[in-house]
């Protein structure tokens, strides 16, 4: 084959044409900022381009999605506040309609303004923003509550699609503010009396070993003997009559229950002797223990004092009352009257009968010439009476006169004097009305 020139013109022409397109292509690039204009150019980058194009629209997707969902948070917190607002000026007109200074005319107008602010909390409840109600779960295109406060929506979420397989839940449903409760939140019932290690408080009484100690205040334990929680008037451990406790309360699942068990206060070992935590676990067991489930923890504080935790999230049932005697009795009535020693865990009404026409008092157990009262005083509204409170508050309009009957040693019984009694028996009669705690002292 002969090279003549035309041919190596053609072939230096061919070179030239495609440096040139080159040279075009690199420039087109350089001015577009594109590698390629059209996807046959190079399928792997067209695929590569598409690709981020679609991530690209999925996160522009995402930011319209979050902001839309920020800005229903935003409304959504705003009308939490004026519920709550709401709620706190409801509460204050509640406490001020219990006042005895408002007349029949005062307390309508309060009711009135009751009535306004449950229609606004309704209105506050009904919040749309764009057509779309706030508190209806996955319902937004109705109004959760009604007039008569029903509520109508879910307890489903509104989730926004962020970003791939990435959905996140903004809305709070009304079936969770306003028919649910705080399931991060357990309840917990502590008691208002610090129980103390009645040996160590009074060792001159208990201890035979440690008898001339000086007494101190120690809290109670669990390890600690129901001797020493309940207290003792000798030195002997062994004579104790069994301790009678007298259990009532709420359980978690919110069923009211009463129960009574007795425990060993005396012992011959101390090792064997019943122990506080006997006392809890017994507690814990009326509420619904069982040694495969636990509802309820029963417990001591560093002060001694009773602790039970509902471990139900969320769960508002839980109450608790609990006495203790040596007398066995199956009414509480006849435990008030009959002037056995009563011993309190939760300073409360729970000892307290306002159908008892009388009461008698009991010696104190380390000081037999001190006698105590076994009831707490606890006014109409189921408040504890203090020394400022009136008679009338406790027994009521019903009583008018309130008389005590007490006895004192005469001192001049020391000193022969015929047919001159021992005892002298000496009534006293308040002014129930006029009368307050202090006036019995």
């Amino acid at each position: 084959m002969r090279v003549t020139f035309g041919s190596k013109y053609n072939q230096m022409n061919n070179y030239q044409n495609a440096l040139q397109n080159k040279i075009n292509d690199a420039n087109t690039q350089i001015a577009s900022g594109l590698k390629i204009r059209y996807g046959y150019q190079n399928s792997d980058i067209n695929n590569q381009n598409l690709k981020f194009q679609y991530e690209e629209n999925t996160l522009d997707q995402g930011i319209d999605v979050a902001q839309n969902a920020h800005t229903s948070t935003l409304n959504t917190d705003k009308a939490l506040q004026e519920f709550s607002k709401t709620m706190e000026a409801f509460k204050t007109k509640l406490i001020q309609s219990a006042n005895d200074v408002h007349s029949e005319t005062s307390r309508a107008a309060i009711a009135n303004d009751l009535e306004r602010l449950r229609e606004h909390m309704i209105n506050v409840a009904n919040t749309s923003i764009g057509g779309e109600f706030l508190f209806g779960g996955s319902k937004v295109d109705r109004p959760p509550i009604d007039s008569e406060g029903k509520y109508h929506g879910n307890g489903e979420d509104l989730n926004a699609l962020i970003s791939s397989d990435n959905l996140v839940p903004y809305n709070i449903s009304g079936q969770d503010l306003f028919l649910g409760a705080d399931k991060d939140k357990h309840k917990l019932i502590t008691t208002n009396i610090k129980l103390f290690n009645q040996n160590k408080l009074h060792p001159d009484v208990m201890d035979a070993l440690e008898h001339s100690s000086l007494p101190e205040e120690v809290f109670i334990k669990p390890g600690d003997t129901l001797r020493e929680l309940i207290g003792d008037n000798d030195k002997d451990p062994t004579n104790d009559p069994k301790e009678f406790f007298y259990l009532q309360g709420v359980r978690p699942d919110g069923s009211s229950f009463k129960e009574k068990f007795a425990l060993d206060k005396a012992y011959q070992n101390q090792k064997s002797a019943t122990k506080v935590s006997d006392l809890l676990d017994k507690i814990a067991h009326a509420y619904g223990n069982t040694s495969q489930n636990k509802v309820v923890d029963v417990s001591l504080n560093n002060w001694g004092q009773i602790e039970i935790k509902n471990l139900t999230p969320g769960s508002e049932n839980l109450d608790f009352h609990l006495i203790s005697s040596d007398g066995d009795f199956d009414d509480l009535d006849a435990l008030r009257s009959s002037g056995k020693r009563v011993t309190e865990y939760v300073k409360s009404a729970f000892v307290t009968d306002r159908s008892l026409s009388q009461v008698k008092a009991v010696p104190n157990m380390y000081n037999p010439k001190t006698l105590e009262i076994p009831s707490v005083f606890v006014t109409k509204d189921n408040v504890l009476a203090n020394k400022n409170t009136k008679l009338s508050e406790i027994f009521g309009d019903s009583v008018e006169t309130l008389k005590i009957n007490a006895s004192r040693l005469d001192e001049t019984s020391i000193i022969k004097i015929p047919n001159l009694p021992v005892y002298l028996d000496i009534p006293i009669l308040l002014d129930v009305k006029n009368s307050t705690i202090k006036d019995l002292k």
